[in-house]
């Protein structure tokens, strides 16, 4: 993935010069990545870069005119286009479309600078008047940074792989923070899956001086956001609107072509609301699958067509099944494992959407944000999958699920969840182009967290939002069959849809093992009718059919006999049950070959 890695250390820096290019080749996933290095032996600071090719980064190193300030950014800085930011230059000189402008902002304002980025970002400011050295990063951490404090010296990197490749003895795998990966998904508060390497928390911004004298410090903290005054509804919900439409503008900004991920949901159609967007010949895509044109296709196709866009269907095709078990192992390459082989899928599309246009803009997180949905929850993994040593860490992970966190919060959404939680799937997205969403922005994010608490976060809600941006939205219904307006018919239409839905749902992830029988002998037309309607990935039957030999290939391993947590004859049973349409183990499945794979690709 695109990004950067940082070395800070008292040898010279000739001796590690090895290191920082090791740490660099260990990021170049893609032939279009643009890469470089900068070497500063006053301050001991070696730094590489990684972008996209004429992304927003790819301008490293941005230096001043004086040569005594060099940045090093990755990611993106959404502001509007129009601002006259009161640098020392005409706006005329200056192109929003690259970061080379965000040194001037510095020379300006200091590290407050850096309160004043909008987006997600990581980066490194080396200040040679002041022999100090700055790393930062976005409000929430989504453009992350890993870490490393060792002896006498401090290792970053955007992905972890490139300090465990230089730095043999940390590969370790931490086992509290896997029984936490194996109980919902992800790790939490700052930690990885790998002993002694960390993640700076987001809104961080740590200064280190000459002297080796390093300072944590936090330019933002949730508490900033949280502690504002409350707003009526009514002001609440009208500056929603008008922030909305305010920001929307920035997020089609970019000196790359622009497509929009359309799906059959409200968040995306909201990005059509701008008016002045529609004059702009922009594209529009959908994923498909392989059995049917989903709902959400048929739904964007109609919206496409209502406002004269241009509409693309990437589907999965033969090809995808051919690549499935390399592009499953480079999924938890890219990711350090943060994804799994269930989002293969992920990798695939984004590499075609590549080709239709570099920059990315979808309606993600509209739904967490606005009406508070969730992915984050209990895996609930048969627990004869893990060895009885094991159980302590899942039933540690397990209270801290339950005691700690306010799942429903706004807070622990942004902060938490979505930093954690999404950030594998960001991740390999984020690796093949630049990925948008306008409802993460600073502005509208900080207006959020005003809402009253009488304020609903319901359906309808949203639904009078997009109606009021711009009505002609809900002319088609959603692809759940929802309307403004609704009437007997797209009542029923709802309830249809709900129902294929929820029967897609039982014929994937949540088919029950003794319907697994009957569907693998009895039900098979069925089950054609049913896949695909809404969902695009269906591991249940991809690990029987096309990943069959994959799996067996990892997970009957003589190497699997060392982790020190498996049950290897239920892990083997559950397999073999699986594989013969005996029963539904994808969950179990999908972990088991991830870890594994994690265990041979990053410490192995």
């Amino acid at each position: 993935m695109p990004g950067i890695v940082c070395i800070i250390s008292d040898k010279p820096v000739d001796q590690l010069n090895s290191d920082i290019e090791k740490m660099i080749s260990c990021m170049l996933h893609e032939n279009f990545y643009q890469s470089g290095k900068y070497i500063n032996k006053q301050l001991n600071v070696l730094i590489g870069w990684i972008t996209i090719k004429d992304s927003f980064a790819d301008c490293m190193p941005v230096v001043n005119n004086e040569k005594d300030l060099i940045l090093i950014f990755n990611g993106e800085n959404f502001i509007d286009a129009s601002k006259n930011l009161s640098i020392r230059y005409k706006p005329a000189e200056v192109s929003f479309s690259n970061a080379a402008y965000l040194i001037h902002l510095y020379e300006e304002e200091g590290e407050n600078f850096v309160k004043n980025l909008n987006g997600w970002f990581n980066g490194i400011l080396i200040d040679l008047r002041k022999d100090k050295i700055l790393i930062f990063n976005d409000r929430f951490g989504l453009k992350r940074l890993y870490y490393y404090s060792g002896q006498n010296e401090l290792i970053f990197s955007s992905e972890a792989k490139a300090i465990l490749a230089i730095r043999e003895d940390l590969k370790q795998i931490n086992l509290e923070c896997l029984g936490e990966y194996f109980a919902f998904g992800c790790v939490l508060d700052n930690k990885t899956l790998f002993k002694k390497i960390e993640v700076l928390p987001g809104g961080s911004l740590w200064v280190w001086k000459k002297s080796g004298n390093l300072k944590k410090r936090k330019y933002f903290k949730p508490n900033d956001w949280e502690q504002q005054q409350e707003l009526d509804e009514e002001n609440f919900y009208s500056q929603l609107k008008t922030t909305f439409k305010r920001i929307l503008p920035r997020y089609f900004h970019s000196g790359q072509q622009v497509a929009i991920s359309l799906t059959g949901g409200l968040d995306t159609r909201a990005l059509l609301s701008y008016n002045k967007i529609r004059s702009n010949q922009y594209t529009c895509y959908t994923f498909g699958g392989i059995y049917q044109d989903c709902y959400d296709i048929r739904v964007a196709k109609k919206i496409s067509l209502s406002y004269g866009k241009p509409h693309s269907v990437l589907p999965l095709e033969n090809k995808f099944f051919e690549e499935l078990d390399n592009l499953a192992e480079k999924t938890i390459f890219i990711s350090d494992g943060c994804h799994d082989i269930c989002g293969a899928h992920d990798l695939y599309f984004n590499k075609l959407a590549m080709e239709i246009a570099p920059v990315r803009l979808t309606g993600k997180f509209g739904s967490e944000v606005l009406r508070g949905a969730s992915t984050f929850k209990l895996l609930n993994l048969n627990k004869r999958l893990f060895n009885n040593e094991f159980h302590k860490y899942i039933d540690i992970a397990k209270e801290k699920y339950t005691e700690k966190f306010n799942h429903d919060s706004l807070a622990f959404k942004c902060f938490e969840e979505i930093p954690n939680h999404e950030y594998g799937k960001l991740t390999v997205e984020q690796s093949q182009l630049s990925f948008r969403t306008p409802y993460m922005d600073n502005d509208f994010m900080q207006l959020l967290f005003r809402k009253p608490k009488s304020f609903s976060n319901s359906k309808a809600v949203v639904l009078q939002f997009i109606n009021d941006l711009d009505p002609n939205l809900l002319d088609i219904p959603t692809d759940l069959g929802f309307k403004n307006k609704q009437t007997l018919i797209t009542k029923i239409m709802h309830l249809n849809r709900l129902f294929s839905f929820k029967t897609e749902w039982y014929f994937n992830e949540g088919m029950p093992h003794w319907l697994s029988y009957h569907t693998e002998y009895g039900l098979k037309n069925i089950e054609k009718k049913i896949l695909g309607k809404h969902k695009i990935d269906h591991y249940r039957k991809w690990f029987k059919e096309n990943l069959a030999s994959f799996v067996k290939d990892v997970l009957f391993d003589d190497g699997i006999r060392r982790r020190p947590f498996w049950s290897i004859k239920f892990l083997e049973e559950i397999v073999n049950r699986h594989l013969h349409g005996k029963a539904n183990f994808i969950k179990e499945i999908n972990k088991a070959v991830t870890v594994e794979l994690i265990y041979r690709q990053l410490i192995e």
